[in-house]
């Protein structure tokens, strides 16, 4: 009814609909109209502060503030944000006035090479779209545009910078480019790198033509695993604890028995052992009704299993093999008397012998012996997935039965015993060993990959040890005779220095002395070899027979650090050496922050790969290259660093405020007006520091309640606090 009434006044509604949609915001419109604007949006147009910039005056509402975040946090902080609000608005300003642009040509190149080209060896050297936009994203929080456009105007400051600090009276334009040419020099590496694969190919243990270890590598690993530590050969074990379990029980399976006659002649048949037959074992259990009904139910829920099509059929099926259910039945309530008799001899801390029960009562026995759980439920004489329940019990502990038949439960878990593996068991866990030592023979693989990794180290350390043993040769012979001059200077100063003192009383004290002397004498001789270490690199490599001699040059290592590993599948051992080369010798880079520089010539001490394992190699700086004034002004961000580097260097040095500090400003050539910042900041710390008066307060006004509490609880107790010069009175 109201649909019919919808549909066909539907061109009316909706007039209606958008008549009042119209009036109601021309009643929103004339409301606001003759209200005004409202005090928050007065107070957003505030002006709270003013600059010049050449002829020009510049406002600032409190709407910027509160878009830079300067309003927000605490008051400690509040001068400082406002400050460098300031400073970017006049720099900004400065660079407008100036009329500083950058092309579009100079905005690509500093996108290739601050984003692009990084991108792109992040992606085998093929620039991903995708990954651009996900950079500007995820590191800048921007669309591609908006960052481009704040790149651009970085760059706009970077070109400005000369113009900039001479009008502003921080470092020149040259200052700057010197630590930049400083901080970011372009550096040539040579490097001995030595391959794990190369020893790697020596340390193989040698195999036969059907792929066995011969004698010798045998010999090799059963030495090897004699000189390992019981807590290293544990290590190689897998699989977890090793168990030892006994089973007890009768197997239902037709692949044992091939029809029902073999189960009806294994139950009437008399074992020579135990002198009787299952039959005469399972005499006292008789099938009532109610059993015979859900042995019947069994063959009506399970009919694909015994071939029946229709209901007609399951008379004639369970009638037909009648005998052999009842015969299972009874087999398993034998077991299950049986599991009941051993619990209470556990429980009562009897001996209880599985082998000798088997006998007893015809029943299978098996022993499996320090087998962990997956080989055990693996094994052929293992029946069903039991042994998994093992893994929780103590030692000594019986499994309980799972596939028990009575008259009240279903006789079998699966329902049907005549498929592979049905049975009735009962389980005792032995042992359990949860750290064991394995058998070599049963680790021998795993073990002989260890051996080799370690011989493939011992030979690269050899190697590594060569190449150096080498460099000292060449070193001693360089200092040979300013080593024979010091110690010959050191030689009197200890005599001069132990001279009236008596050998025997003073023997301790010589002694000192001529320890202090040596090392002295050896310090002053290793600071001479490290001149002519880079020579004795140079000589030693001759020795590097083993090791891969690669050259890289010239990079800046701030873009090599951020290059990504190297995937070992799809380059070659050389390219993995050059990476490791340009990526993880940091300590041939210059470290501008700590002010230390490393000259052309250093040798570097072994350095092993975090990236590449397995590599290790010493390297030397061979060269350094300045960078030109078109690497600095195309790389805006590496130039804010320089920046910012020597501010923090002149801070340190002459301890002044920064030309940027809140008063500079207001004192500065741009005639800053800030009273209602000023107002801000004096009410922040007005508020301040009443919050902090009245904290005081309530924390003595605590003080004071917690000690009239106390002296209220002590007088109750009868131990009120006694004067200090009066005894305290004693209880009675």
């Amino acid at each position: 009814m109201i649909f019919q009434f919808m549909e066909k006044y539907r061109t009316p509604i909706l007039i209606a609909v958008l008549l009042g949609m119209a009036g109601f915001g021309v009643w929103v419109f004339v409301v606001q109209w003759f209200r005004g604007p409202s005090k928050g949006e007065i107070k957003a147009k505030e002006v709270v502060a003013s600059f010049v910039v050449g002829d020009e005056k510049h406002e600032i509402t409190r709407r910027d503030l509160y878009m830079s975040g300067s309003l927000a946090g605490s008051t400690a902080d509040l001068e400082k944000r406002q400050a460098n609000l300031l400073s970017r608005l006049i720099r900004e300003k400065l660079v407008d006035a100036a009329g500083v642009n950058i092309s579009d040509e100079e905005l690509q190149e500093i996108l290739d090479k601050e984003v692009r080209e990084p991108i792109a060896q992040a992606n085998d050297g093929k620039f991903d779209p995708q990954a651009y936009i996900q950079f500007c994203n995820r590191i800048y929080r921007r669309t591609p545009s908006a960052f481009e456009a704040a790149l651009r105007e970085d760059a706009r400051l970077a070109k400005l910078m000369r113009e900039v600090d001479r009008a502003i009276g921080l470092h020149s334009s040259e200052e700057i480019l010197q630590q930049f040419q400083k901080q970011f020099q372009k550096i040539k590496l040579k490097g001995v790198i030595f391959d794990p694969a190369t020893f790697e190919a020596k340390s193989k243990l040698e195999k036969n033509e059907n792929g066995d270890y011969s004698a010798d590598a045998l010999a090799k690993l059963a030495e090897y695993w004699k000189g390992l530590s019981d807590d290293e050969k544990k290590r190689f074990h897998k699989g977890g604890a090793l168990l030892t379990a006994e089973y007890v029980g009768f197997l239902f399976g037709k692949d044992r028995y091939k029809d029902d006659a073999v189960l009806d002649d294994d139950f009437k048949k008399v074992n020579p052992i135990s002198k009787t037959s299952l039959e005469e074992l399972t005499k006292e259990f008789e099938p009532d009704d109610a059993v015979l009904a859900k042995l019947k139910g069994r063959v009506d829920r399970h009919r694909q299993e015994y071939g029946i099509d229709k209901d007609a059929d399951i008379d004639e099926v369970f009638e037909k093999r009648k005998q052999r259910f009842v015969e299972e039945w009874k087999i398993l309530k034998l077991l299950k008397k049986i599991h009941e008799d051993l619990a209470k001899k556990s429980a009562a801390g009897e001996t209880i012998d599985l082998a000798d029960v088997a006998k007893k009562n015809n029943l299978s026995y098996f022993k499996f012996s320090n087998m962990t759980l997956q080989d055990l439920t693996n094994h052929a004489d293992v029946p069903g997935t039991y042994p998994f329940q093992l893994q929780g019990l103590k030692p000594g502990t019986l499994l309980t039965m799972r596939n028990v038949v009575t008259p009240e439960t279903d006789p079998f878990d699966q329902g049907v015993v005549d498929v592979v593996a049905k049975h009735g068991s009962i389980w005792r866990l032995v042992e359990k060993d949860l750290s064991p030592i394995p058998n070599l023979n049963a680790v021998r693989d795993d073990v002989a990959k260890d051996f080799e990794t370690k011989e493939a180290e011992k030979l690269r350390t050899a190697a590594i040890e060569g190449f150096q043993k080498a460099m000292d040769q060449v070193l001693d012979a360089k200092v040979k005779d300013f080593a024979a001059t010091v110690k010959a200077d050191i030689e009197k100063e200890i005599q001069e220095e132990i001279q009236g003192l008596d050998p025997e009383k003073d023997k301790d004290r010589i002694e000192e002395i001529k320890s202090q002397k040596d090392e002295e004498a050896k310090a002053r001789i290793d600071e001479e070899k490290e001149k002519y270490r880079g020579e004795a690199f140079d000589a030693a490599l001759s020795e590097a027979s083993d090791a891969l001699i690669v050259e890289e040059g010239f990079f800046l290592p701030y873009e090599a650090v951020r290059e990504p590993v190297l995937d070992k599948d799809k380059v070659t051992s050389e390219d993995m050496a050059r990476s490791f080369l340009r990526r993880e010798f940091r300590v041939l880079h210059d470290q501008a922050a700590a002010d230390k520089f490393v000259e052309p010539g250093t040798v570097s001490e072994p350095v092993k790969s975090v990236a590449y394992r397995g590599f290790e190699g010493i390297a030397k700086l061979e060269a350094k290259k300045v960078p030109t004034d078109e690497d600095m002004f195309l790389r805006p961000m590496l130039l804010a660093q320089a920046e910012f580097a020597l501010q923090r260097k002149s801070a340190a040095a002459e301890d002044k405020p920064s030309m940027w500090d809140y008063e500079h400003l207001k004192s500065g050539d741009f005639h800053l007006v800030a009273v209602e910042l000023d107002k801000e900041i004096e009410q922040r710390r007005e508020d301040e520091r009443k919050a902090e008066e009245s904290r005081k307060r309530l924390e003595a006004e605590r003080k004071r309640r917690l000690e009239e509490r106390q002296k209220a609880i002590r007088k109750e107790n009868g131990a009120e606090e006694a004067p200090k010069d009066e005894p305290r009175p004693v209880k009675k």
